[in-house]
């Protein structure tokens, strides 16, 4: 009797145990799923990601050795401390595309950098890099407290509006029509690399949608012209991006084409 209790009281605890688990991982916030559970300063100090919530969060592309990014940092720098100032739910994340880490400590230190980073030898680093697909620096993305992308030309903003573009931050509101996208293509995409990367980037672009196939003639053709104007049009401006509808019968087919076409 004793015996078949204390099995019972095992399998009840295993249960709870298991759904105690089931629901941490269904509370796991945007920013741990996107920064991980810690972050630095400049000071070399760990900090958790949960001192993100509730905020409106830039993500700062950005390496020393990159003389524009260098020109606009002290700018951030500034922007960002008088935020801080004024008590506004503020914070940034630097991504860094430094060589190494010492050179990323450097950086942050050097220019008093006020805001957190994710450690350079933290995958979560690159994941971020490949999730936003950034092809230049520096870039100031910036996400809404629920973590949806309500900004991709931020450096911008601040350079031309400062500290006030801040409030239009708070008061800007993603509606199913900004967010079209995701109708039709899910959350995520895929690049000729194989990398998974979000949907998000195609925010209030222009988007060629590109039926096409390795095996039919005529696409392998006009893939290649296709190529040099998409490439010439991001040389331009970044409003404009291609998604490939591919007829190929397998996945690594379709990886396949868009790598040898350098799609």
């Amino acid at each position: 009797m004793k015996r078949g209790f204390l099995l019972g009281l095992a399998v009840m605890l295993l249960l709870a145990s298991a759904a105690f688990a089931e629901n941490e991982k269904i509370e796991k916030s945007w920013q741990e799923e996107l920064f991980g559970t810690e972050l630095v300063n400049a000071q070399g100090q760990t900090m958790s990601s949960a001192s993100l919530n509730d905020k409106i969060v830039a993500i700062y592309f950005s390496a020393h050795w990159c003389p524009p990014c260098r020109a606009f940092t002290p700018q951030l720098v500034q922007f960002c401390n008088e935020l801080k100032a004024q008590q506004k739910a503020f914070e940034i994340v630097f991504i860094s595309y430094d060589r190494d880490e010492e050179s990323m400590r450097n950086y942050m230190t050097e220019t008093k950098m006020p805001w957190l980073a994710i450690p350079y030898k933290s995958a979560k680093r690159t994941d971020v890099m490949k999730w936003f697909q950034v092809n230049q620096i520096p870039t100031l993305f910036v996400l809404n407290k629920k973590g949806q992308l309500i900004s991709t030309n931020a450096r911008e903003e601040v350079t031309e509006k400062g500290t006030k573009i801040f409030d239009l931050w708070e008061k800007a509101e993603i509606t199913p029509e900004d967010i079209w996208y995701e109708k039709y293509f899910g959350k995520q995409l895929t690049n000729a690399r194989g990398e998974n990367v979000a949907t998000d980037i195609l925010r209030g672009k222009i988007v060629g949608i590109y039926h096409s196939a390795s095996w039919c003639g005529p696409c392998r053709n006009f893939t290649p012209e296709l190529v040099k104007f998409h490439n010439a049009q991001k040389k331009l401006h970044n409003n404009f991006e291609i998604v490939l509808l591919c007829e190929d019968e397998t996945k690594e087919a379709m990886q396949a084409y868009m790598k040898n076409d350098k799609m």
